[in-house]
């Protein structure tokens, strides 16, 4: 059985920015942590990502989806990781966050 955690988080940037964000967030997780986990992938269609990653034998599931002035990350935990899902909300939430307050490229 999993648990879902779903997370909604405004901006004022249009979704083509605020996925640009995310994606640059996701790489740079993705080089803090890929040596903590055993895969991770990332594959974006359209304004959707689904993103898997898989560590110590659990897979978390997650769908994130941009809209011009929301994005929801909808995540999914294995029953043995249900336990963590507060946690696992704080960090979502403040990583997500913190990707869409990174600065636009310079021109």
């Amino acid at each position: 059985m999993t648990k879902s955690i779903t997370i909604t988080l405004n901006h004022d940037l249009g979704a083509e920015e605020a996925r640009r964000r995310l994606e640059t967030g996701l790489e740079a997780l993705r080089r803090q942590f890929g040596d903590k986990v055993g895969s991770a992938s990332v594959k974006w269609t359209d304004n959707h990502a689904d993103v898997h990653v898989a560590a110590m034998g659990q897979t978390v599931d997650a769908g994130i989806d941009v809209a011009p002035s929301v994005v929801t990350i909808e995540v999914r935990l294995p029953w043995l990781l249900a336990a963590f899902a507060e946690k696992a909300r704080g960090f979502i939430e403040k990583s997500g966050a913190d990707a869409l307050r990174l600065p636009p490229p310079s021109a």
